[in-house]
C-alpha cells in the first residue's frame, strides 16, 4: 500500500525546494520529488549567482521585495550560510525610458533605498562602464547577487531538517487527481492529500494531464562569461554593482570566476512544449547582441565569451508567474511560469504556496499570479 503524505512537491529546483521547506516547517509530512539528480543543470536553478533587487517595473513584484530580503536573511540564519551579497544594482536606460520610470516610481512607492543617476553621475561613479549622454538610471542600494547553488542546497537541507523527505531520479509519469492525489513514478506509486507542482520546463506536460492548457512557451537561454583585460576591473571587491539595461542586457560583477564578468542579453530560443528534454546543437542565443553590448559599454573586457552555460525556463505571455490552485482540484497547487525572473522571490513563493496548501489567508496580494487572468485555460 502506498504511503500517503500530507504534501508532495514535484520539482526540486529553487521554487519547489523553497515550497517544500515552508510546508515542512508547519509540521506536515512532506515529500520532495526531483526527476534528475539533486545537483543538475537541466533547468534554471543551477549555477553560482543570480541578481536580486528592489528595482522592478512590475508593481506585483516590487510589492514583494521588502519581505523577500528579510526572508533571505532568515534562510541564511537558519541554514548557517551566506547567500546574499550586497553589491548594489544600477538599472539604466535612455531618457524617458518607461521601464526605468516605472522602477523609480515603485522604489519610491515602497520606500526602497535608491538614488537617481543622471549621465554625469553614471560616468563619475562607474568610469569603467561607458554610456552615451542620453543614458540615465537608478541605483538600487539593496540590489546584489544571490549565491544560487548555496541557496538551493540550503533549502534542501532545511526540508530534511524539518522532517521532509527528498527523492531524486524520481520522474512523475502520471497524476490522478482526487481527494487523495496519486502519482505514478519510475520509483513506484505515491499518494498525497495535497500536491504542489513546481516542475519548471516540464509544467506544460504535467498541467495538461490535469486538464489545463496554460499559455506557456519554453525558452533555452544562455549565460556568458567575459574575461577582464585587467583582472578585477569589474569585480565586487572594486565596488562594481550588478547592472540591468532596459534593452535586456544584465551583468554580475566578477566574483564566482575571478577575472570574468557574467553578462548576457535576456532571452533565448523557443523549443517544443511537448519535449522539454530536447537537446539541440544550435549556437548560443544572442551572442552577437551580447558581444556588441560589451564592446560599446564594457571596454575593459574581451568581446568574445570565454564560457557559455545553458538555462531552460518557462515563459508566460505577460512574463509573470502563476501561483494558484487548480480550478477544479483545490488540493493541487502550482507555482510555474517564472519567465526567467523567479529565483530571487523563491522564499516568498514558498510562503504563498504554504498558505495555499494550508488554506490560510496570505499576507501577499496573489491576484496578479492567478491563472484565470488568461483566457481558455480549459480546465476539465
Amino acid at each position: 500500500m502506498a504511503v500517503c503524505y500530507d504534501c508532495i512537491v514535484v520539482g526540486a529546483g529553487i521554487e519547489g525546494s523553497s515550497a517544500a521547506f515552508k510546508v515542512a516547517q508547519t509540521g506536515k509530512k512532506v515529500l520532495l520529488l526531483e526527476q534528475f539528480e539533486l545537483v543538475h543543470s537541466n533547468g534554471s536553478s543551477h549555477g553560482f549567482s543570480r541578481i536580486t533587487r528592489n528595482a522592478y517595473s512590475e508593481k506585483c513584484f516590487a510589492a514583494l521585495t521588502a519581505d523577500m530580503f528579510k526572508e533571505w536573511k532568515k534562510i541564511e540564519e537558519i541554514g548557517g550560510q551566506t547567500i546574499y551579497v550586497n553589491t548594489g544594482l544600477i538599472a539604466v536606460g535612455k531618457k524617458n525610458c518607461p521601464t526605468i520610470k516605472a522602477m523609480i516610481e515603485n522604489l519610491e512607492h515602497f520606500g526602497a533605498p535608491h538614488k537617481r543617476l543622471d549621465h554625469e553621475a553614471l560616468t563619475k561613479n562607474y568610469p569603467d562602464i561607458v554610456y552615451s549622454s542620453d543614458y540615465h538610471g537608478v541605483y538600487d542600494e539593496m540590489g546584489g547577487m544571490l549565491l544560487a547553488d548555496k541557496a538551493l542546497s540550503t533549502f534542501q537541507q532545511l526540508v530534511r531538517k524539518f522532517g521532509g523527505q527528498i527523492r531524486d531520479n524520481c520522474k512523475v509519469e502520471s497524476i490522478q487527481a482526487g481527494p487523495i492525489v496519486t502519482l505514478n513514478t519510475n520509483q513506484g506509486i505515491f499518494e498525497t492529500k495535497s500536491l504542489v507542482l513546481c516542475p519548471g520546463s516540464w509544467a506544460g506536460q504535467l498541467t495538461k494531464q490535469l486538464g489545463l492548457n496554460l499559455p506557456f512557451k519554453l525558452v533555452k537561454s544562455y549565460i556568458m562569461y567575459w574575461k577582464e583585460k585587467v583582472p578585477g576591473t569589474y569585480s565586487v571587491q572594486k565596488g562594481m554593482p550588478c547592472i540591468m539595461d532596459s534593452t535586456g542586457f544584465y551583468s554580475i560583477p566578477s566574483l564566482e570566476r575571478p577575472g570574468y564578468v557574467k553578462g548576457s542579453v535576456h532571452g533565448g530560443y523557443e523549443y517544443q512544449l511537448e519535449n522539454p528534454d530536447e537537446h539541440d546543437n544550435k549556437p548560443p542565443y544572442n551572442v552577437e547582441e551580447s558581444c556588441q553590448y560589451l564592446k560599446e559599454h564594457f571596454p575593459g573586457v574581451e568581446t568574445n565569451p570565454s564560457f557559455v552555460q545553458a538555462c531552460k525556463y518557462t515563459m508566460t505571455p505577460d512574463e509573470i508567474c502563476i501561483i494558484d490552485k487548480h480550478p477544479k482540484h483545490p488540493n493541487i497547487v502550482m507555482a510555474v511560469g517564472f519567465s526567467g525572473t523567479g529565483f530571487k522571490i523563491a522564499p516568498i513563493v514558498g510562503n504563498i504556496v504554504r498558505d495555499l496548501v494550508n488554506g490560510t489567508p496570505s499576507k501577499y496580494d496573489i491576484e496578479p499570479f492567478r491563472m484565470d487572468r488568461f483566457a481558455n485555460i480549459q480546465a476539465k
